[in-house]
């Protein structure tokens, strides 16, 4: 018996699923929140306001928020995209870099 193009039933299956585990798949994901929201929520957990006034630690967690986002955006592209790629043979998952324009 024979399923779609001409595959023994099941054998189409079986090869499909033999090619998914040797490639690599890029996903991208958008989030235009996800990094400000998570940099200012890390930076603000880990800052202690010291002797510092109320209006000095807002000027400093603003630079200390610039920097983390500045790091960042080695890995998102215009601070909301990232993308990953899939390996499936060696089931790694690998964020990539922004590529340089």
């Amino acid at each position: 018996m024979r399923g779609g193009e001409g595959y023994p039933i099941g054998q189409k299956r079986l090869n499909l699923k033999t090619n998914l585990t040797k490639m690599k798949i890029e996903i991208t994901f958008k989030d235009p929140d996800a990094l400000i929201d998570c940099v200012a929520d890390g930076v603000r957990e880990n800052f202690t306001l010291g002797d510092l006034s109320e209006e000095e630690a807002e000027k400093v967690l603003e630079v200390r928020e610039e920097t983390v986002r500045d790091i960042c955006h080695k890995w998102f592209e215009h601070g909301e995209y990232l993308t990953v790629e899939v390996d499936t043979e060696k089931k790694t998952c690998t964020v990539l870099e922004v590529e340089e324009v």
